[in-house]
């Protein structure tokens, strides 16, 4: 009987590290906006339609162009330090034009 108890108690114990030690899922999102360069920090965004302003950190060269519709799939990007408070920092995992 205390064998089963030191056993359970164990397996119990290891469950919790392997848990913990598992990254979280990210969520991706999917939305729809329009590309603009903003010009008082020197960097192109996007407002999607919610009008919501994102900041994407690795945004294709060809999608660079002022008033472009576009559909993007994103990470938020909350872990990487940014002095421009103008939109919330993402990654693009996908990016097409509408």
């Amino acid at each position: 009987m205390k064998k089963n108890k030191y056993v359970f108690i164990i397996t119990f114990i290891l469950i919790l590290v392997y848990l913990s030690s598992c990254e979280p899922k990210v969520d991706e999102l999917t939305k729809t906006g329009t590309v603009t360069f903003v010009k008082e920090y020197n960097f192109w965004g996007i407002i999607g339609d919610d009008q919501k302003k994102y900041v994407p950190v690795n945004i294709p060269e060809n999608y660079c162009v002022e008033g472009k519709r576009v559909r993007f799939s994103f990470v938020f990007k909350d872990d990487v330090p940014s002095t421009q408070t103008w939109g919330r920092l993402i990654e693009i995992k996908d990016i097409s034009s509408i």
